[in-house]
């Protein structure tokens, strides 16, 4: 059996967001959600940039007004987004953040049945119950009460904060779908990681330059890994649009939930976070329940 391209390069993606996500946990010890998604999407610019030097000598692309348009919307929605995961994984155990980042295929699914009048079939709505059930578990500590997963949800930032960054990269994954048609995945990443590092540079200028002080510092304590992580963006997201290019979203965006498994697994060995069991087997269920919502 031939593994097709696509699905070899979102695998990969998946891996690699996983090992940034622990690397991130380390980081953000000692730096602000804000200083590390500036690094993050500055140094992830500058390795990417001969990459698009070398495409853009060699590839032609429709660069029409709605393409434009989808470069805005997907940079400001991965501008939010990014700073929302960032924080989160900064504030909460990375085996319960990471799961609730990636329930874009249920807002996705939501989002275009109310604005785009799409059907929820009978397994769509399926797959909302599993992935209720899903969120529910990881939530669950062991001893606790069969409600403590609302009270936990309801007075715990990260897991809230990580719901809300899904629903954003979902407006994004759509526009990623539409401008990938248009623009070559080789050229669009670039577009992208300029766009929000121009979007965090203005902000922090206008509003917070302390951050550019604090980001150069916990650059020079921790420059291989802050290199490693621009490194690391730069592939994974080409490895994504690639994807996206090549396949629908629902194909695309099942196969990225391999990083829960990657991430709850890291959390406990790494983190020495609690419940395997529970995450374990909420993962599982929500998994599932994302892939049915994505049919």
């Amino acid at each position: 059996m031939i593994v097709e391209a696509w699905f070899l390069a979102t695998a990969t993606a998946a891996l690699i967001w996983s090992v940034l996500g622990i690397v991130a946990k380390k980081l953000m010890k000692t730096s602000s959600g804000l200083a590390y998604t500036y690094l993050y999407s500055l140094i992830a610019l500058i390795f990417y940039t001969p990459v698009f030097l070398y495409f853009l000598l060699s590839s032609s692309f429709n660069f029409s007004s709605l393409a434009f348009l989808a470069i805005i919307v997907s940079g400001t929605a991965n501008i939010l987004a990014f700073l929302g995961k960032n924080y989160s994984i900064k504030m909460g155990d990375l085996s319960t953040v990471i799961p609730f980042t990636k329930l874009q295929p249920v807002f996705t699914g939501i989002l275009a049945a109310i604005f785009l009048a799409e059907t929820i079939t009978f397994v769509n709505a399926g797959g909302l119950v599993l992935v209720t059930i899903g969120s529910y578990v990881i939530l669950k500590e062991n001893g606790k009460s069969l409600l403590d997963p609302l009270r936990k949800f309801k007075v715990t930032k990260a897991p809230k904060l990580a719901a809300a960054t899904a629903m954003v990269f979902a407006v994004a994954s759509i526009a990623d779908r539409f401008a990938t048609q248009a623009i070559q995945p080789e050229i669009y990443t670039y577009f992208i990681y300029l766009f929000m590092t121009a979007g965090l540079t203005l902000y922090i200028y206008t509003r917070k330059r302390e951050v550019f002080e604090e980001a150069q510092r916990g650059f020079m304590e921790d420059k291989k890994l802050y290199l490693l992580t621009g490194l690391g963006a730069a592939i994974s997201s080409y490895l994504v649009f690639f994807g996206f290019s090549k396949a629908e979203a629902s194909k695309v965006v099942p196969v990225l939930q391999l990083e829960i498994f990657l991430s709850v697994l890291a959390g406990v060995l790494i983190f020495d976070e609690k419940n395997l069991k529970e995450k374990a087997i909420g993962s599982v269920i929500l998994v599932a329940g994302v892939i049915m919502t994505s049919i």
